[in-house]
């Protein structure tokens, strides 16, 4: 239904009132009530005078779905969470462990009916906004879908993310209040390595 609604512009839905308006206005003059014909006639010019006015306007171009989220904007999100860094052998760790409720995952299950793979970014980005991040451009698979190894269940992986590696960890959650179970982010990490630069003093080839 949210995808349909994403696909309907207020010119659209204006266009399709006006042919039912005259379909229902051919269908009462051949049943001959007269007593309608007139409103439906009213209904008719109206909606040809907004279809004329959207077709002018950019506002005629919002589908129903951007409508209703500038009607009833959504409350912003306030995700509980821990972060945590870690440095070990040239390697950075920045963890964020999220608490109940966690971050929504839009997925969908491939053909095979065995791996979950990302199916808007939409979500992830606007977690990744929340914790002051950059953003992801591409969409990736389940990584075990890739690797073919169980350890990769649940994990999504970006590489060269800035600077560095995202991995993004999948697990079944409950929202507290709806009781609503859903697939959800437990925690999202980011790997970035210190290059090591050799000192020319120290290579085989220097010259002093």
């Amino acid at each position: 239904m949210k995808d349909i609604l994403g696909m309907i512009s207020l010119t659209t839905a204006a266009s399709v009132l006006l042919i039912l308006a005259a379909i229902w206005l051919v269908i009462l003059i051949i049943k001959r009530q007269h007593e309608y014909i007139f409103r439906a006639m009213m209904i008719m010019l109206i909606l040809l005078l907004g279809l004329i006015f959207l077709r002018q306007q950019e506002a005629g171009k919002l589908t129903l779905s951007e409508i209703k989220l500038q009607i009833f904007k959504e409350k912003p999100v306030v995700y509980n969470y821990t972060e945590r860094k870690t440095f070990t052998t040239g390697k950075h760790e920045t963890r964020y462990v999220f608490n109940e409720p966690q971050p929504k995952l839009s997925l969908r299950l491939d053909k095979s009916g065995k791996y979950f793979h990302i199916k808007d970014l939409k979500p992830i980005n606007n977690m990744l906004k929340h914790l002051n991040l950059p953003e992801v451009e591409e969409i990736v698979p389940e990584l075990t879908s890739i690797t073919h190894f169980k350890r990769d269940a649940n994990i999504y992986k970006w590489e060269n993310y800035a600077g560095g590696t995202l991995i993004i960890e999948r697990t079944i959650c409950q929202d507290p209040k709806t009781l609503e179970i859903y697939q959800g982010v437990s925690n999202i990490r980011i790997l970035q390595v210190d290059f090591f630069i050799p000192n020319p003093k120290n290579t085989p080839n220097s010259t002093r």
